[in-house]
């Protein structure tokens, strides 16, 4: 079978700025270069990595919206949006339905299952077992995720850690886990020039969010001007709680964090920073994390989700626990006074990094979807 001949179907839930959303567009393109016919479905999406509708014109990936598909709890609006992958699915009569994040995984899945596409994959992008919704709701999504689980071939994981969790949950049996990683355009951080010659720069990257604790940062940055230090804080990314981020930072005259908002070009911050934090209370992978790696910014990040599969405490970064604003500002002091251990993480990163470039993840995925296209359904 001719790869042009073969119909990818991607769903995902939405594809706002962030890992999973990249990812998945990486991987459409890569996929669609490689020749196969690639469809991608999504929910509204309210701050694009990219131009939506532009990117996927441009790379022939023909792009179905489906405004229904949204990221809470909704009865009557997941309804709409299953009836409507439904029809899709039945329309288009894809060769593999492949499935990414959470609600788009459990409606994404039940459409298939009924539209009569056999040969469906999920990738969870790490996964709500804790961290994201009050235990009643996280409980009920485990339901359902062992539910939809016997209408899947496999569950792509990020990490190691990643499908150990899933394992631990009992979402389905151990032979459906298989761990593939992710995919970063390692040459574009690679080449950054970096800037020399300005204050020490911390700098954030993410969605303003409760599960990303941009706040464990602000809190570290008032106890390190406390003691006198006077470093740059760059916070790059917008979300629902940025609003009281820039409260919280005014109150507490927290002059040196400059709050950039949205931007499509990390990798410019990458440049001008000596050091990347990630205060995260759950994260599938870090993406970012590779990225900063790639460019030759050490890291220090929290002990949570996949991280430590990325990061081996005081061998190339330094991992705290979630929560400890002390531990982060004493970490931070600790890397600015030694010049010596940032440049060991950043020659360990320099290889290590190699790994997750877009063409291995893409090649990846290949492989698994041609395992899957031969086995009976």
């Amino acid at each position: 079978m001719r790869n042009r001949k073969i119909k990818i179907a991607l769903i995902i839930t939405r594809l706002d700025a962030g890992g999973s959303a990249d990812v998945t567009l990486q991987l459409a393109r890569g996929l669609r270069n490689k020749g196969y016919d690639v469809y991608l479905a999504s929910g509204i999406t309210s701050s694009p990595s990219l131009e939506i509708e532009d990117f996927c014109n441009r790379n022939r990936i023909k792009y179905i919206l489906i405004k229904e598909l949204v990221r809470d709890i909704n009865p009557i609006l997941d309804f709409i949006a299953f009836l409507k992958l439904y029809f899709i699915l039945k329309s288009i009569k894809p060769n593999i339905v492949h499935t990414n994040t959470s609600k788009a995984g459990i409606i994404g899945r039940i459409s298939a299952k009924l539209a009569g596409c056999g040969k469906t994959l999920h990738s969870p992008h790490g996964h709500i077992f804790y961290g994201y919704y009050p235990k009643t709701v996280t409980l009920f999504f485990i339901m359902l995720e062992k539910i939809v689980s016997h209408y899947t071939k496999y569950i792509l994981n990020l990490t190691e850690l990643g499908r150990l969790d899933h394992i631990k949950m009992r979402i389905a049996r151990p032979e459906k886990f298989i761990v593939v990683g992710c995919g970063v355009d390692i040459n574009k951080f690679a080449l950054l020039k970096k800037n020399k010659g300005h204050k020490f720069t911390v700098t954030w990257i993410g969605r303003l969010t409760n599960i990303k604790n941009p706040f464990m940062l602000l809190e570290a940055v008032k106890l390190i001007n406390q003691k006198g230090y006077n470093f740059k804080f760059d916070i790059i990314g917008d979300g629902e709680i940025l609003d009281d981020c820039k409260r919280y930072a005014l109150a507490n005259n927290l002059k040196n964090v400059v709050f950039h908002g949205y931007s499509s070009g990390v990798e410019k911050f990458l440049a001008n920073s000596d050091l990347l934090v990630v205060t995260s209370k759950n994260e599938g992978f870090g993406r970012v994390i590779i990225e900063a790696m790639a460019a030759g910014v050490p890291i220090v990040a929290t002990k949570v989700g996949g991280i430590p599969d990325l990061i081996k405490h005081n061998i190339n970064g330094i991992l705290i626990p979630s929560e400890s604003a002390e531990m982060l500002a004493k970490s931070i002091i600790e890397l600015y006074k030694n010049p010596h251990k940032r440049e060991m993480f950043i020659e360990y990163n320099k290889t290590f990094c190699l790994q997750y470039s877009i063409e291995n993840y893409v090649n990846k995925i290949e492989k698994i979807y041609n395992k899957v296209l031969h086995e009976e359904t």
